[in-house]
């Protein structure tokens, strides 16, 4: 078989006209791929072909380009600003449970690769980083494994701190998303944000502490 010459868009559209694949059904793609010329190519809408398999869900196939491709999880959209984790974070729903697990494996080995969290905290053209894609999307999960990804070890003082921290920075104070999100872990997680309600009274994080309080009011 002879080289091809495939561009992102022409994945994108052999993906898209044979439907969502299955794990296990995803070996002659990979071997199309093996064969194939420019997969590094940006397409016209600024996507590298990691962010359109991100985009169409096909996370194993996401997950092989980086593993045996070498593709760049930093590599950042010039028309939005946007890397393979702002992707991520912006799948629309409904998804299937076996979707999201396969992306939640994606997101673990992407930062996993990000070391510093260098490429998890960038901020796109609107200033946005992935914290706040993530609740604002309503992907509480994935904002759950970042801030637990920043949070140094320590007391729990200091991790509510780093919290705040981050919260705030993403620019979630206030917003109705963000309320949702700490109700939603409260039940999971209730005595980490009762430590951070006490961090947050008669402190800067004020902010913080009014929508925690209005939370704890809720359950």
């Amino acid at each position: 078989m002879t080289q091809l010459d495939v561009s992102t868009r022409m994945i994108r559209c052999v993906l898209n006209a044979i439907g969502p694949v299955k794990l296990a059904d995803t070996s002659a793609l990979k071997y199309f791929l093996g064969k194939a010329t420019n997969l590094q190519a940006i397409d016209g809408e600024g996507m590298t072909l990691l962010h359109c398999l991100i985009v169409l869900k096909q996370y194993g196939l996401a997950k092989y380009l980086i593993e045996e491709y070498g593709f760049d999880i930093g590599a950042i959209n010039t028309q939005n600003g946007w890397n393979a984790f702002h992707y991520c974070a912006n799948i629309p729903f409904p998804e299937t449970n076996q979707n999201r697990m396969a992306r939640m494996d994606l997101l673990e080995h992407m930062m996993v690769k990000d070391h510093s969290d260098r490429h998890l905290s960038v901020r796109d053209s609107q200033g946005k980083n992935v914290l706040h894609h993530a609740v604002m999307n309503r992907h509480f999960w994935i904002a759950k494994c970042i801030l637990q990804r920043k949070m140094k070890v320590g007391n729990a003082e200091d991790q509510s701190s780093a919290v705040t921290r981050h919260l705030t920075r993403a620019g979630l104070i206030d917003t109705q998303q963000c309320s949702d999100f700490i109700l939603k872990d409260l039940n999971e997680d209730e005595a980490f944000w009762k430590a951070t309600l006490v961090q947050t009274r008669d402190t800067e994080q004020h902010s913080i502490g009014n929508v925690l309080g209005k939370a704890f009011v809720k359950v």
